[in-house]
C-alpha cells in the first residue's frame, strides 16, 4: 500500500470501505482466524490507507472511511462486526483531530 501512494502522486481525496462477507456469529460459534481477517481488512487495512495516502492528499482534499450501524445498533451475532464498527468511528474521531 505504501508502494500504492508514493506513486500515484497528489490527489483530492481517499475514500476506503471493505467489500468482504461479514462473519455474523454468536460469539461461541465465531471462528476468530476470520474476525482476525475481518479486523485486518477492516481495520488495518484502513489504516494503513490514511496512514500512507495522507501524505499525498492535496491541501482541500478529504478522507471519507466507511462504516456501518453495527458499531451503533448492534444484533445478536454481531459482536465482531459491531466492535469493528465502532473502531472505525472513534480511528476516524481520532484522526479528525490530527
Amino acid at each position: 500500500m505504501q508502494n500504492f501512494f508514493q506513486n500515484i502522486g497528489d490527489f483530492d481525496h481517499l475514500v476506503f470501505t471493505a467489500g468482504d462477507t461479514l462473519q455474523l456469529n454468536e460469539l461461541v460459534a465465531t471462528d476468530l482466524t476470520k474476525a482476525r481477517r475481518a479486523f485486518e481488512l477492516r481495520y488495518w487495512a484502513a489504516l494503513a490507507a490514511v496512514k500512507y495516502a495522507s501524505p499525498h492528499i492535496r491541501t482541500d482534499g478529504s478522507i471519507v472511511l466507511t462504516t456501518g450501524v453495527a458499531g451503533r445498533r448492534p444484533h445478536k451475532g454481531w459482536a465482531v462486526v459491531a466492535s469493528i464498527c465502532g473502531t472505525i468511528e472513534a480511528l476516524t474521531r481520532a484522526l479528525a483531530v490530527e
